[in-house]
């Protein structure tokens, strides 16, 4: 499992001034260069000079010039071929203002969740019965009217009472933020999780990258702590390759994801590798939950889970069809 440097304001506040810094010298050095060539040239017009060296002097200007447009296409190719491109491509396309405020209110939420612990406490329960399938519980779907923008209030989700340990960007949490009609079954959830990952060969951990996002419209899920994002972090390795297919949203995860599953799931999404497809069906679906990975391409997001059936985000609206490898 290989960590995902993404998801964190600060390294995507340095990743931006990177990206800033190299977009304005691959504009602004070929610009003096192409200016030092038309000086160069109006001089030698006025001077009548014809030799090999100010012949020499352009065309090296010109070279460079072309060279150091270059530079951001030729850093991609060579990162692509040693194969350790993705997580540098992922960080560079999220480096924007939008999502780095983003980001830091979802640190300053989860910093709030970990130092208040006279929130009160969440109680476990079933919203079911178990099963007697591995421990897991069997989730009837809460009985709520989503499409109510009022939804119910977002309230403390104490994670002592989940069985394993619930990490936001490396850090272990001690609760999280979601709505109070949903509380209930996401508990039940997330502990039919830690017994999935005790089971499984493939994940080590449950690590999410948060639930609650005050930015949005109102019809905004994780807005109203209806949703969860999880494994955003989780990647896999074979042959040498390795894969990231739920680090982040939209065309490049698509095609991520799509990259995994048929290379690495013989192009079957409910092979046993895939994670968050396995989750989905096993405990998300039957508890009326809405995936992200059902999304796409444009507005893939797999890493996404939510409670919601207002039409701007159900699961019918933006179907992403059958993968074709």
């Amino acid at each position: 499992m290989v960590l995902n440097i993404c998801n964190n304001s600060g390294v995507l506040g340095i990743f931006y001034l990177c990206k800033l810094a190299m977009q304005i010298i691959c504009y602004s050095v070929p610009v003096i260069l192409i200016l030092a060539v038309m000086i160069k040239l109006v001089k030698s017009l006025i001077n009548n000079e014809e030799n090999v060296v100010t012949f020499k002097s352009i065309v090296n200007k010109i070279v460079a010039s072309i060279i150091v447009f270059m530079v951001p296409t030729m850093v991609n190719l060579f990162l692509t071929l040693v194969g350790g491109s993705l997580d540098y491509q992922n960080c560079l396309e999220m480096a924007t203002l939008e999502n780095i405020q983003m980001y830091k209110e979802i640190e300053a939420n989860n910093r709030e969740q970990n130092s208040n612990n006279d929130q009160e406490n969440a109680n476990p329960g079933n919203n079911g019965e178990s099963d007697g399938n591995n421990g897991e519980t069997t989730i009837t779907p809460p009985k709520i009217d989503v499409d109510d923008v009022s939804y119910g209030d977002i309230v403390t989700l104490d994670l002592s009472n989940v069985k394993c340990g619930v990490y936001y960007a490396g850090s272990k949490l001690k609760s999280l933020q979601i709505n109070s009609s949903i509380k209930s079954s996401m508990t039940t959830i997330l502990n039919n999780i830690c017994t999935f990952i005790n089971t499984n060969s493939y994940v080590d951990r449950l690590d999410t990258a948060g639930t609650y996002n005050p930015i949005g419209s109102i019809k905004y899920p994780h807005a109203y702590a209806m949703g969860i994002d999880l494994f955003n972090n989780w990647s896999y390795t074979e042959n040498g390759k390795t894969y990231y297919p739920y680090a982040s949203q939209g065309n490049t995860t698509w095609n991520n994801y799509k990259s995994f599953i048929c290379e690495v799931c013989d192009g079957k999404e409910d092979c046993d590798k895939n994670i968050n497809y396995q989750i989905y069906k096993k405990y998300f679906e039957p508890a009326g939950y809405c995936w992200g990975g059902n999304w796409g391409p444009s507005s893939f997001d797999p890493m996404h889970y939510e409670y919601s059936k207002n039409s701007d985000y159900s699961c019918s609206t933006r179907k992403k069809g059958t993968i074709s490898c």
